[in-house]
C-alpha cells in the first residue's frame, strides 16, 4: 500500500518569531495546502506551541488539521519541537540530542509498521556538529525507516553559486550570511546520512528543487537551497517525491512542504 507523508516546517508554530503574535492567515493557507495534498502522515517542524508553556499559547495541531493522532516531540521554554499527525494510529518518543531533540514515531498502519525520526538542527551550528548530533538516530534506526525534517544541510549532489547564496544571505543575515553559508558548503552532513544506508528520497534530480526561502521572507531567490529532506532505508520504494509550491505555499512559511509516496510491503510487520 502507499503512504503519503508530507514534512513542513511551519516557521514557529503560524506565529510571529519576534513578537510571538499569531498570524492566522499563515495557518488558513496551510490548511488549504494539506487538504488538497492529503498526506497520510503529515510531518510539522517548529510545531511550536503545541503543549501548555509559559507563554499561555496552545496550539491543537491535530484539530486544526483534521487527524486523529499525533505525537510531539519537545524542546525548550517555549514549547518548541517537532510533531507527526498521522491518519493511523502513532506511538513515539522523545530523543534528546546533543543539538535540541529528535522526535521518534511508529506509525501504525493495519497490519503494517513504519518508523519515522523528525530531526531539526539548530541552523548556526557546524555540519560536524550536526553529524554529532544525529549518530544516535543513525545508530538506532529500525527498519523499515524513514528521516525527515529540515536538516539545515545543503546535499553533496546539488549545485550552487557560492557568491550567489552569500548575496542572497545578506538580504536577511546581514554580516552573518559568509558564515552561515560557510557552514552550509562544508556539505558533510547529507553525505554521512547516506553512508548510513539512507537514500535520498528525492533520487530524480529532475524533481529536485529550492525549499526555502518563499515569498513570504524574500521574493529574491538568490538563497534558495534544498534544506527539508526525506531520506528511506533500502527496503521502501519511493513512488512520487516533490515540493510543493503555489500561492498558498509562498505565503503559508518560510519553507515549502515536501511530499514522498512510498510503497509499504507486506513483510513491514511490527
Amino acid at each position: 500500500m502507499n503512504v503519503k507523508v508530507m514534512t513542513y516546517n511551519i516557521l514557529y508554530g503560524f506565529h510571529d518569531i519576534e513578537s510571538g503574535d499569531f498570524e492566522p492567515e499563515r495557518l488558513t493557507r496551510a490548511q488549504r495546502v494539506v487538504k488538497r495534498e492529503r498526506p497520510d502522515l503529515l510531518v510539522l517542524v517548529e510545531a511550536c506551541f503545541a503543549i501548555p508553556n509559559h507563554t499561555g499559547i496552545r496550539m491543537d495541531y491535530k484539530k486544526l488539521f483534521g487527524y486523529p493522532y499525533g505525537y510531539f516531540a519537545p524542546w525548550g521554554e517555549k514549547g518548541w519541537g517537532n510533531m507527526v499527525l498521522s491518519r493511523y494510529p502513532i506511538s513515539g518518543k522523545r530523543i534528546p540530542l546533543s543539538n535540541r531533540t529528535a522526535l521518534r514515531a511508529i506509525v501504525h498502519i493495519k497490519k503494517l509498521s513504519l518508523h519515522i525520526d523528525v530531526f531539526h538542527p539548530h541552523p548556526d551550528i557546524s555540519e560536524r556538529g550536526k553529524i554529532r548530533a544525529i549518530i544516535p538516530l543513525l545508530r538506532t534506526k529500525p527498519i523499515p525507516y524513514v528521516l525527515t525534517g529540515d536538516l539545515n544541510a545543503i546535499s553533496d549532489e546539488d549545485h550552487y553559486d557560492r557568491r550567489r547564496l552569500i548575496a542572497g544571505f545578506r538580504r536577511f543575515a546581514g554580516r552573518k550570511a559568509e558564515k552561515m553559508v560557510g557552514n552550509l558548503w562544508e556539505r558533510k552532513l547529507i553525505p554521512f546520512v547516506k553512508s548510513s544506508g539512507l537514500r535520498d528520497a528525492f533520487f530524480d534530480k529532475r524533481f529536485r528543487t529550492f525549499t526555502m526561502p518563499s515569498d513570504l521572507i524574500n521574493h529574491h531567490k538568490e538563497s534558495a537551497i534544498r534544506i527539508d529532506h526525506c531520506f528511506v532505508s533500502p527496503d521502501i520504494e519511493v513512488e512520487k517525491a516533490y515540493v510543493v509550491k503555489n500561492q498558498d505555499t509562498e505565503y503559508a512559511s518560510d519553507h515549502y512542504p515536501i511530499c514522498v509516496v512510498i510503497k509499504m510491503q507486506k513483510r513491514h510487520v511490527s
